[in-house]
């Protein structure tokens, strides 16, 4: 199955828990910090370790996440590792409108910034990632 490795600021976690349980429903694994993390773990261990493991990473654009260290460390280690395997691995979530970091200038991203276009979209992020997956296979 497709397992998925969601990257976002802890501040958008009430964008965030519908977005999972619609990739649960559709039979992804997704790694959730708040979910998979375990008191007393090595944090950047865990985070190098669950990133290499998925299948891919969504990273969620928002005003938050583009400041956040961690959401920048995650995807420093998910590049690391489209550029080891030579596939993509890293698919954009726009939620605000903000600045587009350099690292993900060239990829396309799927828009969430509006209620329609979110629903919108949803079945167009669930496509990719099962695509991007079964180019992997």
């Amino acid at each position: 199955g497709v397992s998925v490795f969601l990257s976002h600021s802890s501040k958008d976690k009430s964008f965030i828990r519908p977005l999972v349980r619609y990739l649960e429903s559709h039979g992804m694994s997704v790694w959730l910090d708040e979910d998979d993390l375990v008191g007393g773990e090595p944090l950047l261990a865990r985070l190098a370790a669950s990133v290499s493991e998925v299948t891919l990473m969504v990273v969620v654009l928002s005003r938050h996440s583009i400041k956040s260290n961690w959401v920048t460390k995650e995807l420093s280690l998910a590049k690391s590792i489209e550029l080891k395997r030579r596939r993509i691995t890293v698919v954009p979530i726009l939620k605000d409108n903000c600045r587009i970091p350099a690292t993900l200038a060239d990829k396309v991203y799927i828009d969430f910034r509006t209620p329609s276009s979110r629903l919108k979209n949803r079945p167009v992020l669930v496509d990719s990632l099962m695509k991007l997956a079964s180019a992997e296979s």
